[in-house]
């Protein structure tokens, strides 16, 4: 298993989840993680069925042509059965050919151009989708077989792949673990309480549309509905969180809405539970965990009839259209004012999580590592 350049804190997330569901299944001899130095801890407390082996691999195209290198001779002297790429499999060194792999696609904006034209022209994140989707595409074309976590970035993919139908599948996230423990207590920021906000709670990105969704709280609040404050928190581009910041100011809403920035792990637990409902109005995910997070604090949620959050939010969430102001406004009007929907959603939350278990992730992908190991 390569994580290389698996740099999201979802991706880590879910190799943490993931991980020790696959090191358990009895055919399963071992599983040899390569990653990074700093990452190394993090894995080696996952049990000792997991081998770590650490290269070094920075950032730049050189380091990394160096640690491609590295990684062929390991695989030479490992000889795994298969490798397994838990992110877009950014091409195929000479090197590795012989030993079969798996590819499991995360980034949805590699394979989104309209989703990567939402970035000002020459950020550097625009660039930067930009590279990744020529490597991305690269390594799907040379994969043995392809995974992707729902059926719409299988879909997406496919159209612009021939022949990845057949060599392909899909398999589904589970519950993060860090949200099971539905019973444990944990604290608010400070000047919050319980059902009297809501929580959007992804990173500030343009594909994301929280610009929109502050648009939306104040046109709710003129018309006189009971508007709660919005509270955004995550990760940020910086271009868009300027744009946020001056639609909050432009609007005046600096006291109905309120950005948290990063928001440590207990109190985003907290946050997800105490809402009043959770929104998610991106356009571009493959998956993403709100909905996952948002069953599992048994939840209502409002989200984005886009890309793979009907997929996992089912009927268990109220759906909108993020570029339709007159939608988005009348979805969270209704989930502002019904107290029986909101009762209604987080019954549906708490059946629909049960079907998101990592047992049944690993046989989809244990499915995938036999498929590419036969063909």
């Amino acid at each position: 298993m390569e994580t290389l350049w698996a740099g999201s804190g979802g991706v880590e997330q879910y190799l943490l989840d993931m991980l020790p569901e696959l090191a358990r299944r009895d055919g399963v001899q071992r599983v040899t993680v390569v990653t990074r130095p700093d990452r190394a801890p993090q894995f080696r407390r996952l049990g000792d069925r997991i081998e770590v082996l650490v290269e070094e691999a920075g950032d730049s195209y050189g380091a990394r042509y160096l640690a491609r290198r590295r990684l062929g001779a390991a695989l030479r002297r490992l000889q795994p059965d298969v490798l397994f790429r838990p992110y877009a499999g950014y091409g195929r060194a000479r090197t590795e050919a012989s030993v079969p792999d798996v590819n499991l696609v995360l980034n949805a904006l590699a394979f989104e151009p309209a989703e990567r034209a939402r970035y000002p022209l020459l950020s550097p994140r625009r660039l930067r989708f930009g590279l990744l989707a020529v490597m991305a595409r690269a390594g799907v074309e040379s994969a043995r077989y392809v995974l992707f976590p729902s059926q719409y970035m299988r879909d997406v993919v496919c159209a612009l792949v021939p022949g990845l139908d057949a060599r392909s599948g899909v398999c589904y996230f589970g519950v993060p673990s860090a949200f099971e423990d539905v019973a444990r207590e944990e604290a608010l920021p400070p000047g919050l309480q319980p059902r009297a906000f809501v929580y959007y709670p992804a990173g500030l990105d343009w594909f994301r549309h929280q610009a929109r969704v502050v648009e939306s709280w104040h046109r709710l609040l003129r018309r006189g509905e009971p508007v709660l404050p919005l509270i955004l928190g995550g990760t940020r581009d910086p271009s868009y969180a300027r744009l946020v910041g001056r639609t909050i100011r432009r609007l005046g809403m600096e006291g109905h809405v309120r950005d948290l920035g990063f928001v440590p792990a207990e109190q985003h637990r907290a946050l997800y539970r105490y809402a009043r409902f959770i929104v998610m109005a991106s356009t571009c995910e493959s998956p993403s965990f709100v909905p996952l997070e948002t069953m599992a604090s048994e939840q209502a949620l409002a989200c984005a009839r886009r890309a793979s959050l009907p997929e996992y939010a089912g009927d268990a969430a109220v759906y909108f259209d993020p570029l339709a102001g007159d939608d988005m406004d009348q979805t969270f009007g209704r989930c502002l004012r019904d107290d029986a929907l909101l009762a209604d959603l987080r019954a549906r939350a708490r059946e629909r999580r049960r079907l998101f278990t990592w047992s049944r992730h690993v046989d989809d992908l244990l499915h995938a590592l036999q498929e590419a190991r036969g063909a």
